[in-house]
């Protein structure tokens, strides 16, 4: 994959205020600022006058907020995100700012409370946290290891509670909780009792990979030949919740990127419930094996669809930073109720790649690596070897995960017209391509290996890859190994911005 990564624009650079008696830009005024003085492009939001209002401000019509000499562009009807920082202009808006790694405009705003940073992150790294029950407060330091990362807002690591309004968020981490305990129970049953789900391949039904992972592929939930009794009420109601999360993220990737309603979501209408004939959509429950040292279980990849929603019950999730082209622990700061979402193949065609697609992989850590900020308690040490095989500190042996894969319905006749935009350029050009989203997906199939098969089969997927011309074929996918174990954590706090940085 190429490892380049957003510059900042080639235009001439803007000149700092040079007045001493310009009024400085203060947390009072903003929870986010891009800086004047360093030219930093980041999120930003406003702080709203209204105690009703405590996620952001919406502004009614376009807006220009100056302060220190610079203006700050608000677009009417949406929540102010990595703004257009201009000298002062005199009549009308200042022009957005251009992206110079790619010529096209960057995401200016978006109307959802339930959309601060994370579209950002999207942007720039194909895959951002989200926080279901506010298990961080908005705003609030961040502990990570990786000093690579110098914005946490900017690429989308953290972010407050989805929405102080909707229920979907408790509702759907209950769904959620009650999926991993009934999936849990599944998968402690006999060996024979879940291969009599197996169905062949690893596209439904139950797969064990020996040495990796097995894992429960779910298209039906009412399906009595490949989803088990354990599991069918509980995914059909986590489905429900996670599809209208997912559908709503839709509307607002279409804002950002300056589509017309509709244009992104009419793509998974026949998602909405499971086993639809023409939906293509899925949830995927893991149990990865927890081994005793550092093992790669999931090979680095890109998903196929449009979105992907990542839940796990411990660390093992690693996401791709662009900025480092390394691999980072992303779930070793979560905490109950966090998770991630990622942009996938179909999504990134669909946003003529404003959105790319997300490279991560799962790993085992093995027994040296603690959650980020604990260390064994010397009561812990003392206990282990009276305690032995019963040793209720030792490391749990597997690891769940649940993913939600929303995939374009197979039918649905593309529309690049509809897709085309002042931010995703015009791509008409591609209408001799796939007809359909069932054609895309199986051109993005055929152009990839399959991490979720045998062994033996992935690595024959990947020798017959080699034969296809370049120009066919996806990118290479290259990646560095992270440091390991990882460097010291950094803490960052509302004081990075004496050194310039976008704060949170």
């Amino acid at each position: 994959m190429s490892s380049s990564t957003n510059q900042p624009s080639d235009d001439p650079p803007i000149d700092p205020p040079t007045s001493p008696t310009e009024e400085p830009i203060s947390d009072d005024d903003y929870d986010s600022i891009a800086s004047p003085s360093t030219g930093t492009w980041g999120s930003f939001r406003a702080r709203s006058e209204s105690p009703e209002d405590e996620l952001g401000y919406e502004a009614d019509e376009d807006e220009i907020v100056a302060r220190g000499g610079y203006t700050y562009r608000l677009a009417a009807g949406g929540l102010c995100l990595n703004m257009s920082l201009t000298k002062r202009l005199e009549g009308g808006m200042p022009p957005a700012r251009n992206d110079s790694a790619r010529g096209q405009a960057v995401i200016e705003c978006l109307p959802y409370e339930l959309w601060r940073p994370q579209i950002y992150g999207l942007h720039n790294q194909g895959w951002t946290i989200l926080d279901f029950l506010g298990a961080h407060s908005y705003p609030t330091p961040l502990e990570f290891p990786y000093p690579t990362l110098l914005d946490a807002v900017q690429y989308g690591h953290l972010n407050g509670p989805l929405s102080n309004s909707s229920k979907l968020p408790t509702n759907g981490y209950m769904a959620i909780t009650k999926l991993f305990k009934d999936s849990k129970t599944f998968f402690a049953l006999e060996s024979d009792y879940k291969m009599s789900y197996n169905k062949g391949d690893s596209e439904a039904g139950y797969t064990k990979i020996n040495g990796e992972k097995e894992f429960l592929t779910i298209r039906d939930p009412s399906s009595e030949l490949s989803t088990p009794a354990e599991v069918r009420a509980s995914a059909a109601e986590a489905w429900k919740q996670m599809y209208e999360l997912m559908y709503e993220t839709l509307a607002g990737l279409e804002i950002s990127l300056k589509l017309q309603p509709g244009s992104l979501q009419r793509y998974c209408e026949n998602a909405r419930s499971l086993g639809h004939a023409d939906g293509s959509s899925m949830i995927r429950i893991f149990r990865y094996e927890n081994d005793t040292e550092f093992k790669v279980l999931a090979e680095a990849h890109r998903d196929l669809g449009i979105l992907s929603l990542v839940i796990g019950d411990k660390p093992g999730l690693e996401a791709l930073d662009k900025t480092s082209n390394q691999f980072i622990p992303i779930e070793t700061i979560f905490k109950p109720g966090m998770c991630t979402i990622m942009a996938g193949r179909q999504l990134e065609h669909f946003s003529n790649h404003i959105f790319e697609a997300a490279a991560h992989r799962v790993v085992s850590y093995g027994p040296k690596q603690p959650k980020l900020g604990t260390t064994p308690s010397k009561t812990k040490e003392f206990l282990k070897p009276l305690l032995g095989r019963f040793n209720r500190f030792q490391k749990p042996k597997y690891r769940y995960s649940i993913v939600f894969i929303l995939r374009a319905d197979k039918s649905v006749k593309l529309d690049y017209e509809a897709l085309s935009s002042p931010v995703t350029g015009d791509v008409t050009s591609k209408v001799d391509g796939p007809r359909t989203a069932g054609e895309l997906f199986e051109k993005i199939r055929k152009a990839h290996f399959n991490v979720n098969t045998q062994v033996q089969d992935r690595e024959r997927q990947k020798e017959q890859l080699k034969a296809v011309p370049k120009l066919d074929k996806a990118e290479e996918e290259e990646f560095e190994a992270p440091p390991y174990p990882p460097p010291t954590k950094l803490t960052w706090s509302k004081g990075d911005a004496e050194s310039g940085r976008v704060i949170a």
